[in-house]
């Protein structure tokens, strides 16, 4: 296969048929990732095919890998010798050049491949189950099969957005801002991180919570599902949609609309549904700014999961929110509570330590929120919160709704 059309079609596959491939292509498809340039020319790199399925569904459970472990043919553990170069940074650099030999390798052989991280596992572990001294890295993985998928290209950057001569000179606002608050950004940086971020994101991840534990995540869907009783309703920023899988389970509208920011992000969505099954009739309503293209008085319903923090102000889109709805509309809205321990949280992780895996958001004051709403025209009709401590995840409360990390407000239009 010509090597620009390879790199050109390969592609990330996380559904596999059960065709098996052959150890004698694995052996030629590593013998060509160790034709890698690596620091030094050390070629330090190794690599534990794992082909047991006990094994591997055993590291699923007991080191948190990716369930999609068990649904490959055959997964490929690369780790790297420590030691000899001192610097993390070079045996990174090495084993990932010899890991796109090997992806590009198995794409032109019709091997199906998925690099995936081994950053947040239990390496201790992992290191005891596959018996991996301390004097080596723990790099990636790599899963192998054959595909039983066909996912379109994703959509590349433009080349004036990566590319620049002699010195940096790239637009403000493509430069990304390495600061958590959304304060901190323009809306024109924002609408690009999206259109950007959501191009790491798997449509097929089931097990991801946003921003908390899973029993948070499934009460406040629950919740929000018993609230918004209505025929028809919107979807305001869905961005990833995993809220939106979750709830469209739930629940059946006669038709259901999303607004969003970003073709790109309605794209990634409608695939996420797709793989899902949800085949709830919808529609996609989409604006290049907070401004939504519906007219005055469209929708009985709508709703907005855990999005408003992440902008750099709200009442824009809340005023938006009040015009498209009917009179006596509902709006279901979750936040996250900066009042609560939650907010604690933040400030000691965000404010006070640099995080290594941040998001843009910043908690909302529970009573800031409330005044906002009430300022565009809404009466709150019913409040309800979630997780009140640390120790009572999932546990829904009202009396105690302003100290909770979750809130939940039911809106009505007057």
């Amino acid at each position: 296969m010509e090597l620009e059309k390879a790199i050109r079609e390969r592609r990330s596959i996380r559904k596999f048929n059960s065709k098996k491939v052959p150890d004698k292509l694995v052996a030629e498809i590593i013998d060509l990732a160790q034709w890698a340039p690596s620091g030094g020319n050390q070629q330090l790199w190794k690599f534990i095919v794992i082909k047991d399925m006990e094994l591997r569904e055993r590291l699923v459970k007991e080191t948190g890998s990716t369930p999609l472990l068990t649904k490959c043919d055959k997964a490929i553990l690369v780790i790297y010798q420590k030691n000899y170069l001192t610097h993390y940074q070079t045996d990174i650099e090495s084993a990932s050049a010899a890991i796109q030999n090997l992806l590009l390798a198995a794409h032109a052989r019709g091997i199906a491949t998925l690099w995936v991280s081994t950053e947040k596992l239990n390496e201790k572990k992992l290191r005891e189950i596959l018996r991996i001294p301390k004097d080596y890295w723990i790099v990636s993985y790599v899963l192998i099969g054959y595909a039983d998928e066909n996912p379109p290209a994703p959509k590349r950057r433009p080349l004036k957005d990566i590319m620049c001569e002699d010195y940096f000179s790239f637009e403000d606002e493509k430069n990304l801002s390495s600061r958590y608050s959304p304060k901190n950004w323009t809306f024109g940086q924002l609408k690009y991180y999206w259109n950007t971020s959501i191009l790491h994101t798997s449509p097929n991840i089931a097990g991801v919570f946003p921003f908390g534990r899973k029993e948070d995540f499934e009460r406040e869907v629950e919740e929000v599902t018993k609230l918004l009783d209505v025929d028809e309703a919107i979807e305001i920023l869905p961005y990833a949609g995993t809220h939106t899988v979750k709830f469209l389970k739930n629940v059946r509208f006669k038709k259901f609309f999303f607004f969003e920011i970003s073709k790109q992000v309605e794209s990634f969505l409608k695939r996420r549904l797709d793989f899902f099954k949800i085949d709830q009739k919808n529609e996609f309503l989409v604006s290049d700014e907070l401004k939504i293209p519906a007219k005055d008085n469209s929708f009985s319903g709508a709703v907005c999961f855990q999005k408003l923090e992440m902008l750099p102000s709200q009442k824009q889109l809340l005023a938006e929110i009040y015009r498209i709805l009917k009179k006596q509309g509902i709006f279901v809205l979750s936040f996250r509570n900066s009042l609560s321990y939650y907010g604690l949280w933040y400030i000691y992780n965000y404010k006070l330590r640099k995080p290594m895996d941040w998001q843009i958001f910043e908690p909302i004051n529970y009573f800031k929120m409330k005044s906002m709403l009430e300022e565009v025209g809404f009466e709150i009709a019913e409040t309800i919160g979630i997780s009140p401590t640390p120790f009572s995840r999932g546990v829904a409360t009202k009396l105690f709704a302003p100290m909770c990390k979750l809130v939940i407000f039911k809106c009505v239009k007057k």
